[in-house]
């Protein structure tokens, strides 16, 4: 008896309980129903897609489809508070709105929607008319109001004209506006004076122009300048110019090489030119002269650039004479125990004779010099009748007071 009366009991229980709610699944929102009692109907048919898009500064509504009239339809946000009207959907962000709708007869239908709103893309006007100075940041350049340097700042403004750098603008409402980035802008840049350097970037020589570059070192703004070819380095004057020999009729000279230079010699006879000549050599030798006559040889360095000859500025000089003829010795004759008397022929070109005697087997000694070229003999005197004595003569020349001799005359010999 006891069995039947809990059976019963229960069964009232289950008859008068209130339903509850059951989320059902629909357009890919699921919702649950909770039957009020077991022989409730469910509601089916209620749909309400995702929202999606761009802040509009306009609230996003979520449209709830399959409800007929009479049926309540409220809204749970975030706080989990049911209420008529939709909850405000305006500022970006992600929204979860759970919704409710109500039918007599039917189990109530629960539902909830995702409301995505992403931040809008910022209008804005490009920044124009930028202007800077070489030498300066990009960071001194102004720009409008919320705007900034995606370049980087600290680049240096070099050369003159309009370049290219970006910009990103970055909006007052960050929460439902994007950052603007790769904004091309164009700044006029512009010298504050041009401060130049130079570099000589090929150097002038003998033979060639050099060039020289001018850049700014604010701008890079550069120019080049021609350098004129250096003049022609001069040789010195000849050194060491000498007579080394010399003959009846000839003369030979030599002087100090230099290196790269050569030589213009001019062989003058008194102030006739008779010989010009040009040598890469230190020697040269003049033949089929006049006995015992005065050469002047003038010895000019140059060098050759540019197929130009380049003279020194002096010219080396030395006076000199061929040799005298040589002179012939006629007679040695004592005129007593203690003179012997010399005659000999005039040579050609004399101006004075030296005479020479050794005694015996010894060595020749200067015994007279005859100042007169026309004087063409001598007594020694002085001498001892036991000794032979040999004798010889020679003519000489005289040149800037300096003596040139010819060769020795044969021997006389006296004896005893």
């Amino acid at each position: 008896m006891k069995k039947r009366i809990w059976s019963f009991l229960i069964v009232l229980c289950l008859l008068i309980s209130v339903p509850l709610p059951v989320h059902a699944e629909s357009d890919d929102i699921q919702t649950n129903n909770i039957a009020l009692a077991e022989d409730a109907a469910v509601l089916s048919g209620i749909t309400a897609a995702d929202v999606s898009g761009a802040y509009t500064g306009r609230p996003y509504v979520i449209e709830i489809k399959g409800t007929q009239e009479g049926d309540t339809v409220e809204y749970a946000g975030a706080d989990g508070k049911y209420q008529a009207g939709q909850p405000e959907m305006i500022n970006a962000g992600s929204y979860e709105v759970i919704y409710k709708v109500t039918r007599e007869g039917y189990q109530p239908f629960i539902g909830s929607v995702k409301v995505d709103i992403s931040r809008a893309v910022p209008s804005y006007a490009v920044p124009e008319n930028l202007k800077g100075f070489s030498g300066a940041a990009l960071g001194t350049v102004e720009l409008p109001d919320n705007f900034l340097w995606q370049s980087d700042p600290r680049t240096t403004l070099g050369k003159t004209g309009i370049q290219k750098y970006y910009v990103c603008y970055r909006p007052t409402d960050q929460l439902n506006y994007t950052v603007a980035t790769d904004i091309e802008v164009f700044v006029e840049v512009k010298c504050p004076g041009h401060q130049y350097k130079c570099v000589v970037n090929k150097k002038a020589t003998e033979t060639q122009k050099g060039k020289r570059i001018y850049a700014c070192k604010l701008c890079s703004k550069a120019y080049t300048e021609e350098i004129s070819m250096l003049s022609p380095a001069r040789p010195t004057r000849v050194s060491n110019l000498k007579a080394t020999n010399r003959t009846t009729d000839s003369l030979s000279y030599s002087w100090k090489k230099t290196a790269g230079v050569n030589y213009r010699l001019m062989f003058y006879r008194g102030s006739k030119v008779v010989s010009t000549q040009y040598v890469t050599g230190n020697i040269c030798i003049f033949k089929k002269l006049k006995p015992a006559t005065v050469y002047t040889l003038r010895v000019t360095p140059y060098r050759v650039v540019n197929r130009q000859n380049i003279f020194a500025k002096d010219t080396g000089s030395i006076k000199t004479a061929t040799s005298p003829a040589k002179a012939k010795l006629s007679t040695a004759k004592r005129k007593n125990s203690s003179k012997v008397r010399l005659t000999w022929e005039k040579a050609a070109g004399a101006a004075g004779y030296e005479i020479s005697m050794k005694t015996g087997n010894g060595k020749y000694k200067k015994v007279k010099t005859v100042g007169n070229g026309k004087t063409l003999s001598f007594t020694m005197t002085g001498l001892n009748k036991k000794n032979a004595y040999s004798f010889r003569v020679r003519a000489y020349t005289v040149v800037d007071g300096k003596k040139i001799y010819g060769a020795y005359s044969n021997v006389k010999k006296v004896r005893k």
